[in-house]
């Protein structure tokens, strides 16, 4: 029987057996209320939702309270621990490198369009052996760059790969536009 379901039949019905039995399910209920609760956040996020709409939407009086469930949320999650937050914005930075390569026009978007092409494009032929500081710091510059950019012109593949990056940023504590 699923952890929801065993909890649900003792509140329906307590008994002192059922009681316990339900009582060491709650953990992983919990654990799965957790998971859910942060793939929920983030397909929020990567759909655009802001972060003041999801901290409403969860009962918290404060968009930075929202971020701060999430982080909280990451670490309880079972295989978000021990994630290789420089591997994944690495990641990340090479996506959305080539999501702006494949756009001819993308230098005249904005007078920091091309700095930030250049930094991707830097920051995506680095190592992974190499630490992480410079791929940090190049996050940081392409995040800065891009600050002034109208994304509501952007085709729907940038917009999201600039989402994707400003949470793995977020993720590895790279704060964006600040040198």
């Amino acid at each position: 029987m699923r952890a929801y379901d065993e909890v649900h039949a003792a509140l329906a019905a307590p008994a002192p057996g059922a009681a316990l039995s339900a009582l060491a399910r709650l953990p992983e209920l919990r654990a799965e209320l957790d998971a859910c609760e942060a793939a929920l956040i983030e397909a929020a996020r990567d759909g655009g939702t802001g972060w003041a709409a999801i901290a409403t939407a969860l009962g918290l009086s404060s968009r930075q309270a929202g971020e701060q469930r999430l982080a909280r949320l990451r670490r309880r999650v079972p295989g978000q621990q021990n994630v290789d937050v420089a591997g994944v914005l690495a990641d990340t930075v090479s996506a959305l490198a080539a999501a702006v390569a494949a756009d001819p026009g993308w230098d005249g978007r904005s007078p920091r369009a091309a700095l930030a092409r250049q930094c991707l494009d830097i920051a995506a032929g680095l190592s992974r052996d190499d630490p992480p500081g410079g791929l940090f710091s190049l996050v940081n510059d392409v995040l800065g760059d891009l600050g002034g950019l109208s994304r509501t012109s952007l085709p729907e593949p940038q917009r999201a790969a600039i989402t994707r990056l400003e949470r793995a940023a977020r993720d590895a504590g790279v704060t964006g536009g600040q040198s």
